[in-house]
């Protein structure tokens, strides 16, 4: 699989660890159990990476969270972080 990547900006790799790195300091090391990207995908006319997400929130959880992540290719940073049911892609 190719990188994509901005002149300017990040790839594929940089988009997904800036998320990862997100909900690490939010939710800890072991609040991210089982944590599953499951598709990024570069929007060209918003300059976004998307990225579609999930994992346990905490020990006691038995259901994933769903996320869609919005990571701004210039810059690396996430534009908007978004809770979505399990079938949900923007």
């Amino acid at each position: 699989m190719e990188l994509v990547k901005d002149e300017n900006g990040i790839d594929i790799n940089k988009a997904t660890l800036t998320v990862i790195r997100y909900f690490e300091e939010i939710h800890g090391n072991l609040g991210l159990l089982s944590f599953r990207v499951q598709d990024v995908r570069p929007n060209s006319d918003e300059n976004i990476w998307i990225v579609d997400c999930n994992f346990y929130p905490s020990l006691g959880n038995k259901e994933r969270v769903y996320y869609n992540v919005k990571v701004n290719i210039k810059t690396g940073k996430i534009n908007s972080v978004k809770q979505v049911n399990k079938n949900d892609k923007e």
